[in-house]
């Protein structure tokens, strides 16, 4: 295969019918140039050039290859252009693994500072339910970085973690049930209110049914499953149920509904790369996401400042 250096002398010579203008414009030595036309000659076993002492000339096939070999070299100069914008992080595609919450409240938010500092960059976005979920499709590259959460820790080893935020535990209930904010930490006043929790959960989940068993309390009764935090917070508004839950998804205020924190640094909110990532842009959406976090003021929601990473 010939190379770069020949077809563009070779395309030199054609546009300018001249070996020492050719030598100018490429910066090659004339010597240079007549190897390269006598060595695309050969590749092509065509006589491209009619020469005399003082002239040259192209012939119709040399005009026809040249403009084939304009293609070739412009080609290799975007892909030069790609490759290095690419190991840059100034394009490519950045693969983010999110869970629901921080969908409609951090993700948006760190998004748009990402498309600021890398506005060619594209962003696929894939929900996860569980913390785990996340934390394997990092270590089977499926994403590239992902939001992961614990209570407070996260229970995931191998990973580069960034921490974001943490979030308190948010008692909902409708706004005539003043009383039940009065202390919003005692547990003992929810004993026999109706709770609403998330389609799928055990529980009102788990982690909420053990902190009443814990205190001697029984388990929470559920008496709504909901979908989403949108229906959870009209039943809750309706005088249906009562909830508990992590500040992310709450943290905007919704008409009907009264909202007291319950536990503070209940959960901890994480961003997640594996240790020897190497997509590029990893680094920049993480810096959006923390900026991003650092400036989200919702209600029980209180940003880890610190930018270190373990």
């Amino acid at each position: 295969m010939l190379d770069l250096t020949a077809l563009q002398s070779f395309v030199a010579v054609v546009r300018t019918a001249s070996v020492a203008e050719a030598a100018r414009r490429t910066g090659y030595s004339h010597a240079a140039v007549s190897r390269h036309i006598a060595s695309v000659e050969a590749w092509a076993g065509l006589e491209l050039f009619q020469r005399t002492a003082r002239t040259i000339r192209p012939s119709v096939a040399a005009r026809i290859l040249a403009d084939r070999a304009d293609l070739l070299i412009d080609e290799a100069r975007q892909f030069e252009h790609d490759a290095r914008a690419l190991s840059s992080g100034n394009i490519g595609e950045l693969r983010v693994g999110y869970f629901r919450a921080a969908g409609t409240t951090i993700v948006p938010r760190a998004l748009a500072q990402f498309a600021e500092q890398r506005p060619a960059a594209q962003v696929a976005l894939s929900e996860y339910a569980l913390t785990e979920e996340v934390s394997d499709a990092l270590v089977a590259g499926d994403i590239d970085v992902g939001f992961v959460w614990g209570y407070p820790d996260v229970g995931v080893a191998g990973l580069q973690l960034t921490p974001l935020f943490d979030e308190s535990l948010v008692l909902m209930t409708s706004i005539e049930r003043g009383e039940l904010h009065e202390d919003a930490s005692d547990l003992s006043r929810l004993v026999g209110e109706p709770f609403v929790s998330a389609i799928g959960h055990k529980g009102a989940p788990p982690i909420i049914d053990n902190m009443f068993i814990a205190e001697g309390l029984p388990a929470p009764t559920v008496a709504h499953r909901s979908p989403d935090h949108a229906m959870t917070r009209s039943l809750v508004a309706a005088g249906l149920a009562v909830s508990l839950l992590p500040a992310l998804g709450v943290s905007d205020p919704y008409p009907g509904v009264r909202r007291s924190i319950a536990r503070e640094k209940f959960r901890r909110t994480w961003l997640a790369t594996v240790a020897d990532g190497r997509n590029p842009l990893a680094g920049a959406f993480i810096d959006a996401a923390c900026a991003a976090a650092a400036e989200y003021t919702g209600f029980g929601v209180t940003p880890m400042r610190s930018s270190s990473r373990r």
